[in-house]
């Protein structure tokens, strides 16, 4: 349980990724009940960036929004509003939403998540995706945050993300969904 909120990654002669967190050389990171908001990374993966190979990325429960890569050509800089995952590096998302975030890419689930990696997702709410990462489980639904803008990213009543989680990998202890 973690939150990341208003982190940079803005020097302009290194890589610069990874607005709160940059994996790199096979390291394994796990995420769980976190929130990522209003990070940016002047480059590649405004929350997230896997940037070596062997890295792995495990991500469960977690939110991340407005979050942004903010400058590139759209093929190798400014690309991962979320998450940003190398060739060579993985990541495996369960039960999360990535919605709200933003780079230079123009269709909307690269702005979320771009990957040269792989990824394995499943249970998910992503901006612009729609049955992706060959996962019918994963939705592109609005999940309705009370409001965004101001890190009240509590779901209103209606929002299809209630009662569409996997149950089988949230933490032990928790049978219910989180809000």
């Amino acid at each position: 349980d973690c939150v990341f909120i208003g982190n940079e990654a803005r020097n302009s002669t290194s890589p610069a990724g990874g607005g709160a967190v940059t994996t790199t050389l096979s390291s394994r990171s796990t995420f769980t009940n976190c929130l990522f908001s209003h990070n940016q990374a002047l480059r590649n993966g405004g929350a997230i960036w896997n940037r070596a190979t062997g890295a792995t990325t495990t991500i469960i429960n977690c939110t991340f929004s407005e979050n942004a890569a903010l400058v590139g050509n759209g093929t190798s800089n400014g690309i991962g509003g979320a998450l940003r995952l190398e060739s060579g590096t993985s990541a495996t998302i369960r039960n999360s939403i990535f919605w709200g975030n933003t780079s230079v890419e123009s269709q909307a689930l690269p702005r979320q998540i771009s990957s040269s990696g792989t990824v394995t997702a499943t249970h998910n709410t992503i901006d612009g995706c729609a049955s992706c990462f060959n996962s019918i489980t994963n939705n592109g639904g609005n999940p309705l945050f009370i409001n965004a803008a101001a890190d009240n990213l509590r779901v209103q009543s209606m929002s299809p993300v209630i009662d569409s989680s996997d149950p089988s990998v949230l933490p032990s202890g928790t049978t219910l969904d989180l809000d």
